[in-house]
């Protein structure tokens, strides 16, 4: 660990946090664009999974955010 408290691992996290919250970002669109396909607004299950997985990355967002706070905070 070095003074600030992170080790080596957690400064390289921090280091890249912000472009793997703008790459976890461009999922969500990419999720809430598929989610919106009309091809697929009959299809029950189709919808239902695209849902899911649209709901899943944002978790993952805000998952992102608090772990960049927690590094912050160090």
């Amino acid at each position: 660990m070095n003074r600030n408290g992170l080790t080596a691992s957690e400064q390289k996290e921090l280091k890249d946090m912000e472009a793997t919250i703008q790459d976890a970002e461009e999922y969500v669109e990419q999720c809430r664009r598929a989610l919106n396909d009309p091809e697929i607004a009959s299809d029950h299950v189709e919808t239902q999974k695209r849902w899911n997985e649209l709901e899943a990355a944002g978790k993952h967002v805000e998952a992102l955010y608090a772990r960049w706070e927690d590094l912050e905070g160090r």
